[in-house]
């Protein structure tokens, strides 16, 4: 996984990331840390961890897996990954760890979300370098339930027809499931086409339907003999 070029949000510019972002990135890993050491004093003091932590920024970085967000300069959020070959079982996937992403104080899970739309927005199953499938997750989807910055939502999920059955699509789902609970959202939602009998099946047993829409088509043809 690895992101193009700087994009720009608003006052918010994205960049792929880069050791130049390191020493930034450990600040406002340190910094959360100690908010979090306010709600339990008997952790050790960050400052006891400032060497070790930029090794290990400095070595997650150099893999280029994920992206910074800066306003006028200054890096105020980073979202980054190691590529693992064998995540769960044999499917490849990308591992956030507990140093791998920081936002700056005023700025909230909004900017995790766009950081993970432009970093992570796909997560892709492999086995001996073949593609057997992904899931895709963006914040908004559609229903106004799932604009909550509470919610995430899977708008894209696929596996090639020969490995359906296997699991591939259950390791996606429960590789998915533990950077939600990582990064603090609470529900996801996914939209589906109730047609889709293979997909229909699937993500019933696992999800619980609480909207429900109906689209009619009709066929533009029709104009044709009017």
């Amino acid at each position: 996984m690895e992101s193009g070029s700087a994009q720009t949000s608003g006052q918010l510019v994205y960049e792929p990331i880069d050791q130049k972002h390191a020493e930034s990135a450990l600040e406002l890993v340190l910094s959360r840390y100690e908010r979090e050491r306010a709600h339990v004093p008997a952790l050790p003091p960050g400052a006891e961890f400032r060497d070790w932590l930029r090794h290990a920024i400095e070595g997650l970085f150099g893999g280029r897996c994920g992206i910074a967000a800066l306003a006028d300069g200054r890096l105020v959020g980073f979202l980054s990954a190691y590529e693992a070959d064998e995540l769960f079982g044999r499917c490849a996937g990308v591992y956030v760890p507990v140093y791998g992403h920081g936002v700056a104080d005023g700025y909230g899970s909004r900017l995790y979300q766009e950081l993970y739309a432009r970093a992570a927005d796909l997560w892709i199953a492999r086995v001996d370098g073949e593609p057997l499938g992904y899931i895709r997750i963006e914040p908004d989807g559609e229903s106004f339930v799932s604009r909550h910055p509470s919610v995430m939502n899977i708008t894209g999920a696929y596996v090639v027809e020969g490995r359906r059955g296997s699991g591939v699509g259950v390791s996606l789902l429960a590789e998915l499931q533990q950077w939600l609970i990582q990064n603090g959202y609470k529900l996801c939602g996914v939209d589906f086409e109730s047609i889709n009998t293979l997909g229909s099946r699937f993500w019933t047993r696992r999800f619980t339907p609480y909207t429900y829409s109906m689209v009619r088509r009709i066929d533009e043809r029709i104009l044709e003999h009017l």
